[in-house]
């Protein structure tokens, strides 16, 4: 439905319109994570993008490891369901989340994601100094 503009099997669920909305950088200027509304869209929760979902796709993940990634442009998604927590908390999937997104990304053999030049641009990079947190050059 997301990826249809709001509609699903001929009904309209949310006005595309409200899907833009959602899936658009609602975020203020300068803030460096992206994010739509409910959505990541460019943050350093992102990777689960991986190697080749371009930059405008977006995705949600969860406490327990859960993630869903959806790309427009290509028209696919990827739903990963885990529980990182079980049998402690101290489980990770981020890595594994970021590998999910590439190999299923490279299993679509007809899309070249090089085409898609019309994704949200890149952030311009953060100079050094706030990198680190060293003082401010004058």
């Amino acid at each position: 439905m997301m990826l249809q503009k709001g509609t699903w099997e001929g009904q309209v669920i949310f006005k595309s319109s409200t899907v833009d909305l959602m899936t658009g950088v609602q975020t203020p200027p300068g803030v460096t994570a992206r994010r739509g509304l409910g959505w990541d869209i460019d943050s350093p929760y992102a990777g689960l993008r991986g190697a080749h979902f371009p930059l405008g796709s977006y995705g949600h993940t969860g406490w327990t490891g859960t993630s869903l990634w959806l790309d427009p442009f290509s028209q696919t998604f990827v739903v990963f369901l885990s529980n990182r927590n079980h049998p402690t908390e101290e489980g990770t999937v981020g890595a594994l989340r970021a590998q999910l997104s590439t190999l299923a990304a490279e299993a679509l053999t007809d899309v070249d994601f090089s085409r898609f030049t019309n994704t949200l641009p890149a952030l311009p990079q953060a100079p050094v100094w706030q990198k680190t947190g060293t003082i401010r050059p004058n």
